[in-house]
């Protein structure tokens, strides 16, 4: 699954672009996303426009994180916590 986020001219929020082996979906104008998971190495995105859910998506840890941070790059609220455990 390859996901890509951008910050478009005509846009307050983030464009993020999700394309997988069978489902290519296109969210704009997102504001907010709210994470959360990780101890099972998965993390659950959900999208937000202002007020309104536009969907969510469970990604494998590592590319959650390089999206989140991505996304907080561009200005994207970002609410929630990973359930990450530690390794000693």
């Amino acid at each position: 699954m390859k996901v890509n986020a951008k910050k478009e001219f005509w846009s307050d929020g983030a464009t993020v672009d999700v394309l997988g082996a069978d489902v290519a979906v296109l969210l704009q104008d997102v504001t907010g996303v709210g994470v959360s998971g990780g101890s099972n190495c998965f993390v659950s995105l959900r999208f937000y426009r202002v007020d309104s859910v536009l969907g969510s998506i469970s990604l494998p840890l590592l590319e959650a994180v390089a999206l989140v941070a991505k996304l907080e790059s561009l200005g994207v609220d970002i609410n929630g916590d990973l359930d990450v455990p530690e390794v000693a």
